[in-house]
C-alpha cells in the first residue's frame, strides 16, 4: 500500500445542520445504533465507531441543536446587523456589506523596525453573523494524517477538503480561484525574497484567533522552514479550541522545534474559548500552549487551562453572573480610573447589559482583551521584551469610513503612547490592534494604516500589505480569496 500523502484526511466526522433535521431525529441521536445514526442524512462520518458513547451522542445533538436554532435565527440576524450598521452610519443603503460565509485577513508591514515586521491578522467572528458562530458551536472534525483531529470548519476556511486532504501546493481546479491559505503563505515568501531578515507575528481575535494557530499548523504540517524561521510570536484572542490532544501534543512539540513561541489570552469568563467541549476521555477538543488568563480587574496569571473550562458548570452560574454586574457597573467608572481612552461607549455598555443574560458573551469582546494587553501584569518570563517601532493613528472622523458594529463597540486604533517599544507588552498590543483592525473593511484599514511622519521629522512606512475577503461557498469545496472593492 502506498503511503499517504502529507495532509491526507484518515477520518472525519462532519454535523449538516442544514439538511432536514426534526425534534424526533434529535431524540434519536441519544438512543439509536452507531450504524443508524451514521445512516442519518445530517451526520456524514467515515467510520460509525466515531459515534460510540453517550457523552459524544449528547455533544452531537448540543451542537446539532445550537446550529439549528442559530439557522432560524440568521436573517433576525441580518437584519438587527443591517439596521444598526445603517443608522451608525446614517445612511439608507450601503454596498459594503460581507457576502455570505466571508471573512477577512490582513497584512501589513512596519519598515521602520529592525528587523522589519509582518503582522498578519485573521478577522473574527461577526456578532450578528449566525453561520460564523455555527462555526464555533460545530463539533465535525477531520482526522490528519500524523497530527490528529482537528476542527473542519476552520480548516475549511484555510483550504482543507476532506477527500483531498490538505496539499502543500494548491492543486489547480481550473476555476481560477485563491485560497486563504495559499495565498497569505506566498505573500509571506515574496516579502522574505525582498528582506532575508524580516519577522512576522500572527494573530487574531476569535475565529480570526483560531485561523491564525491553524495557518501555523499548515506551516508546521508543510514544512515551510524559511517561512517558521522567520515566525516570531503567534498572539490569540478569545481563540476557540481547534484540535484533539494529539494535535496539541504535535503542535506543541513542533513549535519547541522551530521556536515559535504562542500565547493564548482568556479574558475573564469568556465563551468562546470554553468551545466546542472538552470532554474527560481526552478524545475531543483540547486547548495547548500556555493560557494568559484575565480576570475582571485585569490581573493576569499563566495556567494550562482556563477556570470552568466548559462553560455550562452550574457551580460558576453565580460567581459569572456577579462578575458581568460589576463589568457593567466597571463600564461606567474606568475612564476615571485609567483614564480617558478607556471610555466605554454607549454600545458597548449596551452588550454589558446583555452579558447579565448570558455571561461571557460581552466578556468576548475585543475591547477587554485590548485592556488586558495595556493593563494586564504577567510573569516577564513569558512576556519577554519585543521590540517594534512605530504606531498608527485614526482616521479623520469626519470622513466617510464605514463603521461596523465591532467597531462602534470599540474605536480604539492608536497604540497607547505609555507602552513603549521597549516595552515587554509591546507586540501584545500591536497584535489586538491588528485583530481588530481586522473586523474592518479596507477602507478603513487603508486608513488607519498610512505612511506617517514620525517625531523625529523622517518618515516611517507602514505598508498594508493585504485586506482581502475570503468566500466560502456553501459545498465542500476550498474557500476562495478575493480584493474587497
Amino acid at each position: 500500500m502506498a503511503p499517504k500523502e502529507i495532509g491526507s484526511c484518515t477520518g472525519y466526522l462532519e454535523l449538516m445542520p442544514h439538511k432536514t433535521i426534526t425534534l424526533l431525529d434529535l431524540i434519536r441521536i441519544l438512543c439509536s445504533s452507531n450504524n443508524s445514526l451514521a445512516n442519518q442524512e445530517f451526520i456524514d462520518v467515515s467510520e460509525s465507531h466515531h459515534l460510540q458513547g453517550l457523552e459524544i451522542r449528547w455533544i452531537i445533538f448540543l451542537s446539532l441543536f445550537a446550529q439549528k436554532i442559530l439557522l432560524y435565527l440568521k436573517k433576525p440576524m441580518v437584519w438587527t446587523r443591517d439596521v444598526i450598521e445603517m443608522w451608525l452610519n446614517l445612511l439608507s443603503s450601503n454596498g459594503e456589506y460581507q457576502k455570505q460565509l466571508s471573512t477577512q485577513a490582513i497584512m501589513f508591514k512596519d519598515t521602520t523596525s529592525s528587523p522589519n515586521l509582518i503582522v498578519v491578522a485573521f478577522r473574527g467572528t461577526e456578532p450578528f453573523d449566525a453561520d460564523q458562530w455555527r462555526t464555533d458551536v460545530d463539533f465535525s472534525w477531520y482526522d490528519i494524517e500524523g497530527v490528529g483531529k482537528i476542527h473542519s470548519g476552520f480548516l475549511k476556511a484555510l483550504g482543507l477538503h476532506k477527500k483531498t486532504g490538505w496539499p502543500k501546493d494548491i492543486i489547480d481546479d481550473g476555476s481560477g480561484q485563491e485560497y486563504a491559505y495559499y495565498t497569505l503563505k506566498e505573500k509571506l515568501k515574496k516579502e522574505l525574497k525582498k528582506d532575508k531578515d524580516v519577522k512576522f507575528i500572527v494573530t487574531g481575535h476569535s475565529l480570526g484567533a483560531a485561523l491564525a494557530i491553524l495557518f501555523v499548523a499548515g506551516l508546521v504540517l508543510h514544512e515551510e522552514e524559511e517561512l517558521l524561521e522567520s515566525l516570531d510570536w503567534v498572539y490569540t484572542y478569545g481563540q476557540p479550541r481547534v484540535g484533539n490532544e494529539q494535535f496539541g501534543d504535535w503542535m506543541g512539540e513542533k513549535m519547541r522545534i522551530h521556536d515559535v513561541k504562542y500565547l493564548r489570552y482568556v479574558y475573564c469568563n469568556d465563551l468562546v474559548p470554553r468551545v466546542p467541549y472538552d470532554d474527560q476521555t481526552n478524545s475531543l477538543y483540547k486547548h495547548f500552549g500556555p493560557c494568559l488568563w484575565v480576570n475582571s480587574f485585569y490581573k493576569g496569571k499563566v495556567v494550562w487551562e482556563e477556570p470552568d473550562k466548559n462553560y455550562f458548570s452550574l457551580l460558576w452560574a453565580i460567581p459569572k453572573i456577579l462578575n458581568a454586574v460589576w463589568e457593567l457597573i466597571r463600564s461606567f467608572i474606568i475612564p476615571y480610573i485609567y483614564g480617558p481612552d478607556y471610555k466605554e461607549s454607549w454600545f458597548m455598555k449596551l452588550v454589558r447589559v446583555f452579558g447579565l443574560l448570558i455571561p461571557g458573551l460581552s466578556a468576548h469582546c475585543p475591547q477587554d482583551y485590548d485592556n488586558a494587553t495595556r493593563l494586564g501584569s504577567f510573569p516577564p518570563e513569558i512576556l519577554i521584551q519585543q521590540v517594534l517601532n512605530g504606531s498608527v493613528v485614526k482616521p479623520d472622523k469626519s470622513s466617510a469610513k464605514f463603521v461596523s458594529v465591532l467597531g462602534c463597540i470599540d474605536t480604539r486604533v492608536q497604540l497607547d503612547k505609555s507602552i513603549k517599544t521597549t516595552d515587554n507588552r509591546y507586540c501584545a498590543t500591536l497584535s489586538i490592534m491588528a485583530s481588530k483592525l481586522a473586523y474592518k473593511y479596507q477602507a478603513f484599514a487603508q486608513a488607519v494604516i498610512t505612511d506617517r511622519p514620525l517625531e523625529d521629522g523622517s518618515f516611517g512606512v507602514v505598508q498594508l500589505l493585504e485586506c482581502k475577503k475570503i468566500i466560502r461557498s456553501s459545498k465542500l469545496v476550498l474557500p476562495s480569496l478575493s480584493v474587497r472593492s
